[in-house]
């Protein structure tokens, strides 16, 4: 009787850990990665910046135009101005910061 109890506890507790990390995002130490979908309005190449037009991303921000850093300048050169564009943003707490994008076709 008290093994059934101790499994059925160690399910609960699986259950809600899963339910925890897939909340906001992938998250790995502390960091979390979100996915939207957008069209891009700037391109600062050499200062490593892109303003992206995007919808909601899910748990993370509603749908605005918004300056987003990037990790590496060089995905800024696979893009330009008015592609929709697919990318993903990492957030640690430091705000976010593009890690992908993708242009889609129009």
């Amino acid at each position: 009787m008290i093994l059934k109890y101790c499994l059925v506890a160690a399910v609960s507790l699986l259950v809600c850990v899963a339910s925890a990390c897939n909340r906001g995002g992938k998250q790995t130490a502390g960091t979390r990665v979100f996915e939207g979908t957008g069209v891009v309005q700037h391109v600062d190449r050499e200062g490593g910046q892109i303003e992206i037009d995007h919808g909601d991303i899910k748990d993370y921000m509603p749908a605005m135009s918004m300056p987003y850093k990037t990790r590496d300048k060089s995905l800024l050169e696979k893009v330009s101005v008015g592609d929709k564009v697919r990318f993903k943003i990492e957030d640690s707490g430091a705000g976010p910061l593009l890690i992908e994008i993708e242009k889609q076709p129009s």
